[in-house]
């Protein structure tokens, strides 16, 4: 069974490529000059994600 190269479109796929060279690049350079305060911003998001589960464990149950 051959691959089809040709029929790969690469606009998606660069797009997809830029997108994480961006996020790496922006992960070092937060890493690099914030790192004192790069696990405060993770407790942040984690208790944020845990906030916004409960609400919608909430909704779904009808209870707001």
């Amino acid at each position: 069974m051959s691959i089809d190269l040709s029929s790969l479109q690469l606009s998606p796929v660069l797009w997809l490529v830029a997108l994480i060279v961006v996020v790496l690049v922006a992960f070092g350079v937060v890493r690099f000059f914030f790192g004192h305060l790069l696990h405060l911003f993770f407790r942040g998001c984690g208790l944020i994600l845990i906030v916004a589960a409960a609400l919608y464990v909430l909704h779904l149950l009808k209870l707001i």
